[in-house]
């Protein structure tokens, strides 16, 4: 752990394991590059309860971290960081590193960045000069044919690749050591019994628990209807299959607005292997990645602010709003933004009759 401002004003550690029904507790000792560690040896158990106190000069204990970890098979290393002034609060990282060398990764982080932004600000620019027409970029000039019927299998490979190892687990194994995992996991087992009512009768038993704010109101259905499935292995396969529809999805949104492909995939690729979308995968949200819906709505509202469109393609656009609002509110905060760009601009640039829209739209939104 690295111990930050408090390093040198006299405070010490105390890390405390809960594993197997056991508690153990030992004192942090720094050591020459600045960071506080302590070993423990604990049964074999996939989740340890961690607490960690900082203890003041006046020998006043104060609680700066208290959380459950999923461990890897074998050895295992925890690290943290405290932040604040003193006592603090320490923070659970991927790696102990000290202040100025996180500085240092972030300054170089920040660089690589800005100078991707510019290298795509000038490839836009550079297909803006050489577009010809509303949408068309004329890069399928230069492109090569690729057969659509091979897309889907394209995706479904790239998000196996991405997902790599999730294709492999199974009730004794699962991927990701993240909380939220295990509670995504319990949801997709627990489905059938809280469609019913959103009410668990086991959950504080004999009492129950009602669970009315889930996260996600879509992976209910789903998770019931594929309760033939093993709870770990389905959670796995939403996600792999999430991340391929979402793709093809996006794929296909950017063909319907001018894109020719093979150059329509970078819109699926950008979409679907975002850096949210690892996050979410991370963290077990595998229901964020499963969203073709919010592609497949602002392809409905593209149709619909056409000359073609009309009451359906606002009926299906609003649709498609309420179903990215159940999977959760995230997707719909980020749809009502883009349905109301895409209807404002419909109504601004293309002169779209947007009354029949808007009502179809929301009639089921």
């Amino acid at each position: 752990m690295n111990s930050g401002p408090n390093e040198p004003i006299g405070w010490h550690f105390q890390g405390e394991i809960l594993a197997g029904g056991e508690r153990h507790a030992y004192p942090l000792h720094q050591d020459t590059d600045g960071h506080w560690k302590a070993e423990f040896s604990v049964a074999p158990v996939a989740v340890v309860g961690v607490v960690i106190r900082a203890v003041g000069p006046d020998n006043q204990s104060w609680l700066i971290h208290s959380g459950s970890e999923v461990l890897a098979e074998g050895d295992s290393t925890l690290h943290f960081a405290l932040t604040g002034p003193p006592p603090g609060t320490a923070h659970r990282l991927s790696r102990t590193e000290l202040a100025p060398k996180v500085a240092q990764f972030t300054e170089g982080l920040a660089v690589i960045s800005a100078a991707w932004g510019l290298l795509v600000l000038v490839l836009v620019l550079g297909l803006v000069r050489r577009g010809r027409g509303v949408l068309q970029t004329g890069l399928g000039d230069a492109g090569w044919s690729f057969p659509a019927i091979w897309e889907p299998a394209l995706w479904l490979g790239l998000s196996l690749l991405w997902t790599w190892p999730a294709a492999l687990v199974g009730p004794g194994r699962l991927v990701g050591r993240h909380f939220d995992t295990q509670g995504t996991i319990w949801t997709i087992h627990a489905a059938p019994r809280l469609l019913s009512g959103l009410t668990d009768p086991l959950t504080c038993w004999p009492l129950g628990a009602e669970y009315s704010t889930i996260d996600s109101f879509t992976l209910l259905p789903i998770a019931a209807a594929l309760q033939f499935m093993d709870a770990i292995r389905l959670h796995a396969w939403l996600g792999i299959l999430g991340v391929a529809l979402s793709a093809w999805a996006a794929s296909s949104l950017a063909q319907a607005m001018g894109a020719r492909r093979p150059w329509s995939l970078i819109a699926g690729g950008v979409f679907a292997f975002s850096g949210l979308a690892a996050s979410a995968l991370l963290e077990g949200h595998v229901y964020h990645v499963l969203n073709p819906w919010m592609p497949l709505m602002c392809w409905a509202l593209w149709r619909a602010t056409s000359p073609e469109g009309g009451l359906r393609h606002g009926v299906l656009g609003g649709l498609c709003f309420s179903v990215s609002l159940l999977t959760t509110g995230y997707l719909g905060l980020a749809g009502a933004i883009l349905a109301t760009g895409m209807l404002m601009g419909g109504l601004w640039v293309r002169r779209a009759a947007i009354l029949p829209v808007l009502a179809g739209f929301l009639v089921v939104a």
